[in-house]
């Protein structure tokens, strides 16, 4: 019920000195009813640039347009990716270079119910490959602005990656099916180095590419029961 007032309050408790302000969500799972908060309850003042950093390395801070709230003119040149799925994660970010700061209220307002069938939760399709292309669309225009971020962006096209290996786990094996996940963990394993050399990485990602050297079995088995213990 507060939704709008505490990502409004945000804004106004520093005399509006930012324009913009986010929040955390409550993940709740159709399946399960299960509900994870993503926040820590804390509140801080970050530059737009800390944002995009934290938001490579999925530190609180996330790619979705929801549970945000800025001024009318830090949108008034906004637009999403036209006709793409997970279109935010190639747009949020130019909120974030716009921002000089952002309010963060890491409370958990916004309760995203993940269901199944959806758009990012329903079995793998062309569409998804829209991730790469958004994630590496980021990289590139962040790095022009801060070219210091290259490693977090780094992390998070490599994520993209993992992500999208994950969605074809359970797709069925055609030639083109076999090739696309050749293509993805030869991007992986190529950005070993400088990944797991990143000491910011969550330790989810050391884990995947420990299981992914066991080969894609393996790491199937993992993902399955890394998917069934948060759900």
């Amino acid at each position: 019920k507060d939704y709008v007032s505490y990502l409004f309050n945000l804004i106004k408790k520093n005399n509006f000195r930012s324009s913009f302000a986010i929040a955390s969500l409550m993940d709740v799972f159709e399946t399960s009813g299960r509900k994870i908060s993503t926040g820590n309850n804390k509140e801080y003042t970050w530059t737009g640039k800390q944002c995009i950093e934290k938001m490579c390395y999925q530190d609180l801070v996330d790619t979705c347009a929801y549970a945000k709230l800025g001024t009318r003119e830090l949108y008034k040149n906004f637009r999403f990716p036209v006709g793409k799925v997970f279109e935010d994660i190639g747009s949020t970010y130019q909120l974030f270079e716009e921002s000089p700061t952002v309010e963060c209220g890491f409370k958990p307002i916004y309760f995203y119910n993940i269901r199944r069938n959806s758009i990012t939760t329903d079995n793998f399709s062309k569409r998804k490959l829209d991730l790469l292309e958004m994630t590496d669309k980021m990289a590139a225009d962040v790095i022009k602005h801060y070219p210091d971020l290259e490693p977090a962006t780094i992390r998070r096209q490599v994520y993209a990656r993992f992500s999208t290996l994950n969605q074809t786990l359970n797709a069925e094996n055609t030639s083109q099916m076999c090739k696309l996940r050749k293509n993805l963990i030869s991007y992986i394993k190529k950005n070993k180095k400088n990944v797991l050399s990143n000491p910011n990485i969550p330790k989810r990602d050391r884990i995947a590419y420990k299981s992914l050297e066991l080969g894609l079995p393996f790491y199937k088995l993992t993902w399955l029961v890394y998917s069934k213990l948060n759900k």
